[in-house]
């Protein structure tokens, strides 16, 4: 959906408040520590990209800005802060916007200080009631459509129980391995069928997920598709260490499950990518 800078600044006039917020109850001290520290050096990175601006201007540094505000968008989503995760997928989606350039770098300083609002306000150690439905709710919908999805996972009971449950949003292959996921996802490019979402497993023989996730990522930039416009991943794993779920986000993933993978879950994870809408239902899967 198109973006401009007024519908940007709306967006951000109904974030909560950062006194409402608060980490997901399941995220341990130490990821909510890291989560705190990271966020805070990505933000930083992201003030000085549009106070330091190149000879080109802001529009030279945009990728790198969608890069960072990437990362941030998973991280607080896998930690619970929906407001800010959606928040920094509504600046990716303005930042590819045609020449958003001109109007960015005050929508971008504004979101950067309520996002550091935010941190000072967690960084407390004052933990507040979680977020309501109404304010996790994702901020932009899809009509419901067949997806193409791929599953890559070694297990085979965790493969029956993925297909079953996506069986309802589209038409899916199966593979057990990392390297025949990569492949896989290059051939569907040169039948241009290309997937709209992928479920990796971490683990994985030949090639495991986080690598086959790399090799993605990068033949996706050099084939000229910018962050944010390629194919969904979804990590599926037993992991749920740090260094795992963030490494995933760094790597370019837009979500994270841990296993076993219910349908409520899922759900949640697809609307939240734009790829499914509360219409859609699986609870008969």
């Amino acid at each position: 959906m198109s973006k401009d800078k007024n519908s940007i600044n709306d967006f951000m006039s109904k974030l909560p408040q950062p006194e409402v917020m608060a980490f997901s109850p399941d995220v341990e001290e130490k990821v909510r520590a890291e989560f705190i520290s990271c966020t805070a050096d990505h933000i930083e990175e992201i003030e000085s990209l549009v106070m330091n601006q190149a000879a080109g201007g802001l529009a030279a540094q945009l990728a790198d800005i969608r890069r960072v505000l990437h990362v941030i968008k998973g991280d607080a989503g896998f930690v619970g802060l929906g407001a800010v995760s959606r928040l920094c997928h509504e600046l990716e989606t303005f930042l590819g916007c045609e020449n958003p350039a001109g109007e960015a770098g005050d929508v971008l300083l504004s979101a950067k200080d309520y996002v550091q609002r935010v941190l000072a306000f967690l960084s407390g150690g004052v933990i507040p009631a979680p977020l309501t439905a109404a304010e996790v709710q994702p901020a932009t919908e899809s009509a419901p459509r067949r997806l193409r999805i791929l599953v890559a996972e070694d297990e085979a009971v965790c493969r029956s129980l993925i297909s079953a449950l996506i069986k309802p949003f589209g038409d899916f292959e199966v593979v057990e391995d990392g390297k025949v996921a990569w492949e896989t996802f290059k051939r569907a490019h040169a039948d241009s069928k290309p997937y709209d979402l992928i479920f990796m497993d971490i683990k994985m023989p030949n090639m495991d997920g986080q690598e086959a996730l790399r090799e993605i990522r990068q033949w996706e930039t050099q084939h000229g598709i910018a962050l944010g416009k390629g194919v969904k991943i979804i990590m599926t794993t037993m992991f749920k260490d740090p260094q795992n779920v963030l490494g995933a986000f760094n790597s370019g993933c837009e979500h994270y499950l841990t296993k076993p993978v219910d349908g409520k879950r899922l759900h949640a994870a697809l609307r939240e990518l734009g790829l499914a809408d509360c219409r859609q239902d699986v609870a008969n899967a």
